[in-house]
């Protein structure tokens, strides 16, 4: 009997394998929460729940059954083949196996290839198909059987956690915000299953579930204090950013979930898109508009009108007259690592000149696609950035007066029921009590918050309360969505309709006459309505990150950025032939001293792998070669120090002289003592280990026991004492 077959049973004897199994799954299940940005949760989620937990309580109770190591794993997988055939290996009526045929097997196949297709030309978030659940079921069943093995049967469980949070790497990659306390959880679940399969030494915490609470509690306490600076914190943005390979980065999105506790951006230095320009750098790219705000968070809302083409005509939510007549411009936009589903415009009137698939809604005056995305579409856009006027807005007041906001959406003035709103209300009374108009207000609103004397830009701040406007205001420090999110519900609580707008600005200017947008650039802003002006953009966040607010806004009367001389022969009529940049080219005009720096995908793979690989080198160092390399005596001994130390301890200092004192001392309350047979393999174990530890060279102890090793005679008291402390026989 081999010294590993040893230490296996003692395992399934004194550890609760099963439930590190348990434990095992529920952290490869959490896992998924690092994907929760790129694949949309649906019913196929509680599919992948229900089958993972299933094959791991028959991994589980295999466990119980057999102290083989691989059995258990292999049952595992059996039943998780046959998991993926009831669930995903369906016929083309819709019915679903019941055996692994060839039939069966094809259908499987097929569903498989189908969800890597659907991975291929899909973009973020991913909407799964059954194909693609599939993938992410074999995936996670894949994941949790490998750990489980590592873990249990070997006892590799900080092994086993390293491939448990390769889940949470994609988050880390692509800079994704994720569940804190889903990380937390999985963690937990890793430390508990360390704790619960740690090497019995006769001292320390025990081998029970106390060791495990105990353990995990500190792990999760100390975790909970440097939360804020975890993955999904308003410091997340500030970490190294990771450039994935070609095609993996080119899923960009905007979060959309805006939280006034995190940022918008990550400060990604990724040209997102590309464009030239017939006139002057629009100021900002709308991609969304959102109305519903709870005193933390937006919320995107339903559209409440009909969708009608993108290319019919003019595109504003208000009718636009003499459109031949005006000072339109025209851009030739090209995405390059934007997956969005509405594409980037100005925000102001523009036609849209973009394949078939896209339509137009006028309430969120947004350019919208079901199943296209802008992930490299080039398209073109002619507008009149001049549109706005700061006469016009102020004539605007008489309609205002006589009514024209009664038809809006009441939503546009809804202040949360969590917000301190007769204290935003007194602020916002007080920053405009000398305006007459609507236009005075908002430009009132606007230069409160711009005034650099009273607020600071600031990436850092961490609001906490459910009222993030009344700690802004305290605070006075902030980043663009708190600046914009503060002005809207400045506004609202003025009686003024507001909503939020995300996108871009403008970008900076290449070398050859094009703009960028990077990912530093994402944005967002406030926009007021003005009943015959549509919804109109002021711009609240400081200069420091912004410029110049749009030129209808700017007290001063300044003008915006300087724009770059176009080449003879370019006009709004005649844009001619627009010069991009070619798509497998990374422009580099400018240096974003913000953006945090890039790291090389090659550095990270060599950097995973030589860790993965310092951990084998120990691993087979300290567990393959020092159990071939000891000798008979020291296997017996470390047979003995194995299996008697969860029942009667096994102090390091114990040595083979002092052995059977300590046995009987040990067997001596429970009124047992070994049988005959048990005293003389004993005597032989400890003399062999006397000899080898302590004999001269060549010194070697007769025995009389040819037909016995050392190991089955350590077994053999092993086995006595067991069964004394369960209260069963002992053979005589």
């Amino acid at each position: 009997m081999s010294h590993r077959t040893g230490v296996t049973r003692t395992a399934r004897a004194t550890r609760p394998s099963w439930l590190v199994t348990i434990l095992i799954a529920v952290a490869a299940l959490l896992g998924l929460g690092g994907l929760s940005v790129m694949i949309r949760y649906d019913t196929w989620l509680r599919t992948v729940v229900v089958t993972v937990l299933a094959v791991a309580a028959i991994v589980a109770f295999a466990r119980t059954r057999t102290p083989s190591k691989w059995i258990p794993t292999a049952v595992g997988a059996v039943a998780a083949f046959m998991f993926m055939i009831w669930d995903f290996a369906a016929r083309e009526d819709g019915s679903h196996h019941t055996f692994p045929t060839v039939g069966a097997l094809r259908d499987l196949g097929t569903a498989l290839g189908q969800g890597i297709h659907h991975a291929e030309v899909s973009t973020i978030p991913v909407v799964a198909t059954p194909g693609f659940a599939a993938i992410i079921a074999g995936s996670v069943l894949a994941l949790f059987l490998i750990s489980e093995y590592l873990a249990v049967s070997w006892g590799l469980t900080a092994t086993a956690g390293i491939l448990l949070l390769l889940a949470w790497l994609p988050a880390a990659i692509l800079q994704h915000q994720v569940s804190i306390t889903l990380l937390m959880a999985a963690i937990g679940c890793w430390v508990a299953a360390m704790v619960l399969t740690r090497a019995p030494t006769g001292r320390g915490l025990p081998h029970s579930m106390t060791g495990a609470v105990v353990t995990v509690g500190a792990v999760v306490a100390v975790a909970a204090l440097v939360a804020p600076l975890g993955v999904g914190a308003p410091g997340w943005g500030l970490i190294p950013r990771f450039e994935a390979p070609n095609g993996l980065d080119g899923t960009t999105r905007l979060n959309l979930a805006l939280d006034l506790r995190s940022s918008l951006t990550t400060k990604s230095g990724t040209a997102v898109m590309v464009y030239a320009t017939s006139g002057s750098r629009p100021e900002a790219l709308r991609l969304y508009t959102l109305t519903d705000f709870d005193g933390n968070s937006w919320e995107r809302d339903e559209p409440t009108d009909e969708s009608v083409p993108a290319t019919d005509g003019v595109l504003w939510p208000t009718a636009v007259d003499d459109w031949a007549g005006r000072n339109r411009e025209r851009l030739d936009i090209q995405v390059r690592s934007l997956s969005e589903r509405n594409l980037p415009l100005p925000t102001a009137p523009r036609t849209v000149d973009v394949g078939p698939g896209w339509s137009y809604v006028p309430s969120r005056d947004e350019v919208t696609s079901d199943d296209k995305t802008t992930n490299g579409l080039t398209y073109s856009v002619v507008t009149d950035l001049d549109y706005h006027d700061k006469d016009a807005l102020i004539e605007e007041q008489s309609e205002i007066d006589d009514g024209a906001d009664a038809g809006l959406d009441p939503r546009y003035l809804d202040v949360a029921p969590d917000i301190d709103l007769d204290r935003v209300q007194a602020v916002a009374l007080n920053v405009t009590e000398r305006a007459d108009t609507r236009y005075g207000q908002a430009l009132a609103l606007q230069q409160y918050l711009r005034s650099p004397l009273d607020f600071k830009y600031d990436t850092t701040v961490t609001p906490t309360g459910n009222d993030s406007v009344s700690e802004f205001l305290d605070a006075k420090s902030g980043y663009c969505v708190q600046f914009a999110t503060t002005m809207v519900v400045l506004a609202r609580s003025l009686g003024i309709p507001a909503r939020l707008a995300v996108g871009f600005l403008g970008g900076t200017v290449t070398e050859d006459e094009t703009f960028v947008v990077r990912g530093s650039d994402a944005h967002a802003w406030p926009e007021l309505y003005f009943a015959d002006q549509g919804w109109v953009r002021f711009e609240p966040t400081p200069a420091v990150q912004t410029g110049t607010p749009p030129i209808y806004a700017d007290p001063t009367q300044g003008i915006n950025e300087p724009v770059i001389n176009l080449p003879e022969g370019r006009s709004p009529e005649n844009p001619g032939e627009i010069r991009n940049p070619d798509p497998g080219a990374n422009p580099t005009p400018h240096v974003d001293t913000a953006a945090a720096p890039v790291i090389s995908w090659w550095a990270v793979t060599g950097i995973i792998v030589a860790v993965v690989a310092m951990i084998a080198a120990i691993w087979w160092r300290r567990r393959v070669r020092p159990a071939h390399a000891l000798t008979e005596p020291e296997r017996a001994w470390r047979i003995l120090a194995d299996r008697l130390a969860p029942r009667i301890g096994w102090p390091s200092t114990l040595t083979p002289l002092e052995v059977p004192a300590h046995i009987e001392q040990g067997l001596r309350p429970l009124h047992a003592r070994l049988s005959e047979d048990g005293d003389a393999a004993l005597a032989r174990v400890c003399g062999a280990v006397s000899d080898a530890r302590y004999g001269f060279e060549g010194h070697a102890t007769a025995t009389d026991h040819a037909d016995r090793s050392l190991e089955a005679d350590a077994h053999l008291v092993a086995t006595e004492v067991e069964h004394a402390v369960k209260g069963k026989p002992v053979a005589r």
